[in-house]
């Protein structure tokens, strides 16, 4: 059994197991989806990465202790979809800009204003009710 003498030593044996990030104002409940967002991105790129250097160290061992192999193509399958989803994504974006841009002039900022209400509001919301 350990008995702490000063807080000194009580403040020195403590971990930090988990830091939780909630917002405290209405400022940072509004930014708060798109930290998310762009810290989910980061943690996906890291973690590819990751992969990404533990194949290449993989590949580059085996390399080392056996003969090289050929190169790879790349299959016309996989070509045909990417060419589809970059087509589809392509089609989707235009669908949107072309009804935002046919908007009114004044009408433009409005829709922006809009978007960015339907996605931070339900944070601001959660914030304001703690």
């Amino acid at each position: 059994m350990v008995f702490f003498t000063t807080a000194r030593e009580l403040m020195y044996d403590a971990t930090i197991t988990k830091i939780v990030a909630n917002p405290i104002s209405l400022r940072q409940a509004f930014w708060a989806p798109y930290k998310k967002f762009v810290r989910f991105i980061e943690e996906q790129v890291a973690k590819r990465a990751a992969d990404a250097d533990a194949t290449a160290t993989a590949n580059l061992q085996s390399a080392a202790t056996t003969a090289p192999a050929p190169s790879n193509k790349i299959d016309t399958g996989t070509l045909a979809a990417i060419g589809l989803v970059l087509t589809t994504l392509m089609g989707a974006l235009g669908i949107i800009f072309t009804k935002i841009f046919g908007l009114p002039g004044w009408e433009i900022p409005l829709a922006f204003v809009g978007i960015l209400l339907a996605i931070s509001l339900p944070s601001v919301i959660i914030a304001w009710l703690k």
